[in-house]
């Protein structure tokens, strides 16, 4: 059976004010094949803002939420935050949180991947490794279900083939 390779799409809520990082990060996930979404770089006149990132928060396969101060007080980061949360929970949500800030609101008390500015390798790097341990589950899942597709089919086959042989036979 073929493996499928799975494309992930990774939605970025963030601060404008942490564009330089969000383009590194971008780049990062980019090597490794995974598709970040960035709001401010889609444009789309004429079409509400909100509805825009609506739409592709729903169309993502993970939340990566950049939590740093300016993060932390953005009101469109905390407006996604809570969107993601109400729509999906806790699945596949990822907070980067930069060293040193307190943790509030949906974040406060959750695991988190600590993002260290002085480092940011080490934490880029985690947040990858994180993700492919994820992506490598979907694809056992992805396998798994195809496996049981295809085991059904044959099953179904074998059935119909039966009948005409009965059908035959009489």
């Amino acid at each position: 059976m073929k493996k499928v390779k799975i494309m992930l799409k990774i939605f970025i809520s963030h601060s404008t004010k942490d564009h330089q990082l969000v383009v590194a990060l971008e780049k990062y996930l980019k090597s490794k094949g995974i598709l970040a979404y960035i709001a401010e770089r889609d444009y789309q006149i004429g079409k509400p803002l909100s509805n825009k990132i609506i739409e592709n928060i729903e169309t993502s396969d993970y939340l990566l939420v950049l939590y740093t101060s300016r993060g932390k007080e953005s009101g469109f980061v905390n407006q996604e935050i809570g969107y993601w949360i109400k729509a999906r929970g806790f699945t596949n949500f990822i907070p980067l949180v930069e060293k040193g800030i307190k943790t509030e609101g949906f974040i406060s008390g959750l695991e988190y991947i600590e993002f260290d500015p002085e480092n940011q390798n080490v934490s880029l790097s985690n947040t990858i490794h994180y993700i492919e341990q994820s992506r490598k589950g979907k694809e056992i899942e992805l396998f798994g279900y195809n496996m049981l597709l295809s085991l059904g089919l044959i099953g179904l086959t074998a059935l119909i083939l039966y009948g005409i042989y009965k059908l035959m036979k009489e």
